[in-house]
């Protein structure tokens, strides 16, 4: 077992991927001082206080505070593995972890959020498509704009193939170690532009959340594209028709600019010749 899957299994145990990290933050103030729920006698919440300052809330902790935290796991381990880094007598984390669902998925800290290549751990976005995304027992499945790879390793628990595509390398690093931190082995990464890496190929389930919001400019990966929000989402959902199976489904985000009371009339326009959509019939492609 490497260090990274001995990390996962370390953040596990602390309580990082359930319920104990919200109920530290109750605290008036936020999260206490480590040092304050050790005087008490608190010393797991004190671990975890030390493990959420430093992989969760890009804060710099002190050597010391780390190693016993992070114990039996070596702090120059983490080092040489890119997990954490070196900064003056502390170590920060190279790699925020946040917890969701039992899995831990692995971002960009926030102080390198100005990378045209940052990669968001958790969004609000995500969490809504994870929440409405069918969940039933398929062969194969599709996480297109994968990101941290939260899409791809929630349905890994219910299908026997997944595939996570990104245009950004860094992105897909990022899920590679979500899987490893996860302990997923069920997800084949590919590199490309949106479908381009699985033309051809259809899938049971399709989920798409492109991490695009409607900007000016297009200045980073994770945030932009050069195709604009309506004509990106037009393209999205009429693709992801194109590469689903017999009685598949695919969940796809949408950001596009409208007039709040018409806000329907381009989804039924993108869908008009896909055959029937969700609930209208059975034995086609839903989207």
């Amino acid at each position: 077992m490497d260090v990274v899957e001995q990390l996962g299994q370390l953040l596990r145990a602390a309580g990082y991927a359930r319920e104990r990290p919200s109920a530290l933050g109750k605290f008036p103030g936020g999260l206490p001082p480590a040092d304050v729920l050790a005087g008490v006698g608190r010393t797991e919440d004190a671990r975890l206080a030390v493990l959420l300052a430093l992989f969760q809330r890009d804060q710099t902790v002190a050597e010391a505070a780390a190693a016993e935290a992070l114990a039996p796991l070596l702090v120059d381990d983490l080092i040489d593995a890119g997990l954490i880094e070196a900064v003056g007598s502390g170590v920060r984390a190279s790699t925020k972890l946040l917890g969701f669902d039992g899995l831990l998925l692995a971002g960009d800290p926030i102080h390198q959020s100005e990378s045209k290549h940052y990669v968001v751990c958790l969004s609000p976005a995500s969490v809504r498509v994870a929440g409405v995304t069918i969940r039933r027992r398929v062969e194969t499945a599709l996480d297109l704009g994968t990101g941290s790879g939260i899409q791809a390793l929630l349905a890994a628990r219910h299908a026997e193939r997944v595939v996570g595509a990104d245009f950004n390398p860094h992105a897909l690093s990022c899920a590679r170690l979500s899987a490893r931190i996860s302990g997923v082995g069920n997800v084949r990464w590919v590199q490309g532009d949106w479908f381009e890496p699985v033309r051809g190929r259809r899938f049971d389930l399709v989920v798409v959340n492109p991490s695009v919001i409607i900007t000016p400019d297009n200045a980073a990966f994770w945030r932009d594209s050069p195709d604009g929000g309506k004509a990106l989402s037009r393209r999205l959902v009429r693709e992801s028709a194109d590469h689903l199976n017999e009685s598949g489904f695919a969940t796809v985000l949408c950001h596009w600019p409208h007039h709040k009371d018409v806000w329907e009339d381009d989804p039924r326009e993108w869908v008009a010749e896909l055959g029937r959509l969700a609930g209208l019939g059975a034995g086609k492609p839903r989207a």
